[in-house]
C-alpha cells in the first residue's frame, strides 16, 4: 500500500514516498515499525492460549499470584523485570505468555526450595537462601551418618548370624556323621 507525504523540510519541496511492506509471518519487518509487536502477538495468541489458559487454572490470576506471593505491584515488577505501567496495561489487557511460563516455574522452584524468596530475585536475600541450603545440608549430613550408622550395626548382626548360622550347620553336619557312623558300625557288626 503506497501513502504520499509531503514533507517541507527538504530542500526540493517534492512529495516523497513511504512505502509500507507487509510484514514477514511471525516475524521482525526491519523496514516498519511496530509490526514486530503486532505480528508477535497475533502468532503468539493463538499458538500458546491453550497453554496459557492451563497456567492459569493451575496458579490463579496475576492478582491472585501477586498476593501469594506477598509482593508489591512495583516488586512484582521488579521480579518479573518489566517496567511498571505494564502491571496497569495487564490488568486491562492480558500479558504475554512468557508472563505466565514464568510465575509458574517461579512458583514450582518456590515450592521445592521453600528458602527461596522472591527478594532473592529482585537481588536483597541471597543470605537467607545460602542460610538454607546450608542448613539443609547439615541435615543431609546427619541423615547419611545416621544410615552409615545403621548400615554398620546391621553388617556386624549378619556376621553375628552368619557366625552363628556356620556353627548351627557345623554341630548339624557333625551329628549326621554321627549318627552315620553309628548306622554303618551297625551294618557291619550284623
Amino acid at each position: 500500500m503506497e501513502t504520499e507525504k509531503t514533507t517541507e523540510s527538504t530542500l526540493n519541496l517534492e512529495p516523497t514516498r513511504e512505502v509500507k511492506e507487509a510484514p514477514k509471518p511471525g516475524g521482525f519487518n526491519p523496514t516498519s515499525k511496530g509490526t514486530f509487536k503486532s505480528s508477535f502477538q497475533a502468532t503468539n495468541s493463538g499458538t500458546y492460549s491453550a497453554d496459557v489458559l492451563a497456567i492459569q487454572k493451575q496458579i490463579g490470576d496475576l492478582e491472585h499470584v501477586r498476593a501469594e506471593l506477598g509482593l508489591s505491584r512495583r516488586k512484582m515488577c521488579q521480579l518479573l523485570m518489566v517496567d511498571p505501567s505494564a502491571w496497569t496495561r495487564w490488568m486491562q489487557n492480558p500479558p504475554p505468555a512468557q508472563v505466565w511460563r514464568t510465575l509458574q516455574l517461579y512458583l514450582m522452584v518456590q515450592e521445592k526450595i521453600p528458602g527461596l524468596t522472591p527478594n532473592y530475585f529482585i537481588g536483597g536475600d541471597r543470605g537467607v537462601m545460602e542460610a538454607s541450603i546450608t542448613q539443609k545440608l547439615v541435615e543431609f549430613e546427619k541423615k547419611l551418618q545416621l544410615r552409615d550408622y545403621e548400615l554398620s550395626r546391621l553388617r556386624i548382626e549378619l556376621t553375628q548370624k552368619e557366625k552363628s548360622f556356620q556353627r548351627s550347620m557345623w554341630i548339624f553336619a557333625m551329628g549326621t556323621l554321627f549318627i552315620a557312623g553309628i548306622f554303618v558300625l551297625k551294618m557291619f557288626r550284623s
